[in-house]
């Protein structure tokens, strides 16, 4: 199978309540490649009520894109639906392990560093790749 190139473009800005409270933006990204081509993009928004937003964002990203891309075989590219779905679950456990370190470090609790959390784990295609963008809401 031919190697896929993924590119990946992310931006991030801070938001006009972040800018009038002068507070950080609070999001983070990550993405990585497996050894078969499959593409992991993690996408996290740090409640910004929590103490350490920008640090657990940072800490969730991180942490699922670590752990998908360092399984000992690579069910990403070959999985079912039953594995894809436990990976899932173990991938959030993961993060949960490495917020409740960071809370453990700054004597603080895992609400701490509450933040939003999205994965996305793309395969290689087989054939042709369709890609199809949609907006909705206001820019």
């Amino acid at each position: 199978m031919e190697r896929v190139e993924w590119r990946v473009l992310a931006a991030s800005v801070q938001g006009s309540m972040h800018e009038r409270l002068e507070l950080p933006c609070q999001d983070a990204f990550a993405d990585a490649t497996t050894p078969s081509g499959a593409l992991i993009v993690a996408v996290a928004d740090g409640a910004g009520s929590a103490r350490y937003a920008q640090q657990g964002a940072q800490c969730a990203v991180q942490a699922m894109v670590e752990f998908l891309r360092n399984l000992p075989s690579d069910p990403l590219t070959n999985g079912g639906l039953d594995e894809w779905r436990a990976l899932a679950t173990q991938a959030i456990e993961s993060v949960k392990r490495a917020l409740a370190e960071q809370a453990a470090q700054h004597k603080a609790t895992v609400s701490d560093f509450a933040t939003t959390l999205i994965g996305v784990v793309a395969t290689p295609p087989r054939g042709r790749l369709r890609a199809d963008w949609r907006w909705r809401g206001r820019p």
